[in-house]
């Protein structure tokens, strides 16, 4: 069997092979999985997936230094690292209700609650009303307003 730029089907599994082995991502061949019933006594003998929200426990402490109005300090032994650490801390001060302030000072980073409101996302309810909250470029096939929309068919006639 020929397979285009492949060559034959031996090329190609050997190509696959490689490929898993290199870590690539491949397509799913559902042709060589193993598809059977199960119960639902067996389903829930098996442990649940994580909900993967785990804090550490000193990021915890941090925030809640901060959050009684605290000043802290966060030595690092790469400078590379600060970036990450501060996302993180914002992310998770975020869900608490919070903004922080940042200072860097070559490897050291200065965390301070900030002043600054957290905005909250807009609700589904809200973001389908209100067409100014989409970003971007408008989609295809909706009806534009303004000179040129209907300007442009009427010159075409």
């Amino acid at each position: 069997m020929f397979l285009g730029n492949w060559g034959t089907c031996e090329a190609a599994d050997r190509m696959v092979v490689q490929a898993r082995e290199r870590g690539w991502v491949m397509p799913i061949r559902w042709d060589e999985l193993e598809v059977g019933d199960a119960t639902d006594e067996a389903f829930d003998a098996l442990p649940g997936r994580g909900t993967g929200r785990h804090i550490d426990p000193r990021q915890a402490e941090i925030l809640d230094d901060v959050a009684a109005g605290k000043v802290r300090t966060i030595r690092v032994p790469d400078e590379r690292d600060l970036r990450g650490i501060r996302v993180s801390l914002g992310r998770l001060a975020t869900q608490r209700g919070f903004k922080l302030d940042y200072r860097i000072d070559g490897s050291t980073l200065y965390v301070r609650r900030s002043d600054e409101p957290v905005r909250g996302r807009l609700s589904t309810r809200t973001q389908a009303e209100g067409a100014s909250t989409r970003r971007g470029r408008p989609r295809r096939g909706v009806e534009t307003t303004g000179p040129d929309a209907d300007g442009l068919s009427e010159t075409m006639e």
